[in-house]
Order: structure tokens, then sequence, then C-alpha cells
């Protein structure tokens, strides 16, 4: 749908092709630190997780941002 926001939650492959092809330039992407807890696990996910975010009205090319989040 045009001008639609999308989030999607991924893990973080930054030197992956589909990272390069799909995300970096085109969305903003948010690393989660610390390490995201699922619901039920103790420990946190084993691997680097970002949230990307597809926003038509941002220009491309933006800086990678890291957020801090409380658990």
């Amino acid at each position: 749908m045009p001008g639609s926001k999308l989030l999607f939650l991924v893990l973080e492959s930054i030197d992956s092709n589909w990272w390069s092809d799909h995300v970096r330039g085109v969305a903003r992407p948010l690393t989660l630190r610390p390490r995201v807890k699922f619901v039920g696990h103790e420990q946190g996910f084993p691997k680097p997780i970002a949230i990307c975010v597809y926003d038509p009205s941002w220009p491309t090319g933006g800086p990678e941002e890291l957020w801090d989040y409380k658990t």
C-alpha cells in the first residue's frame, strides 16, 4: 500500500546479501540492545536482532541506529 510504514523484526545479518539488498539504504535499522529475551526463556536471543523500519517519508541511505530499550 503506498505510503505505508512497515516494521520487521529480523536477525541483524549485516554481512549477508539480503541485508545489503533489502535493508541498507532502504530501511532504517534499529539495533536492539540488550539482547531480546522472549517469553519463557531465561537467556537473551543468541544473535543480534534489529527492527527494520520501512517508511516512504524518510530519505533513503540514512545511518543505522542503536536502540537502547529497558527490559
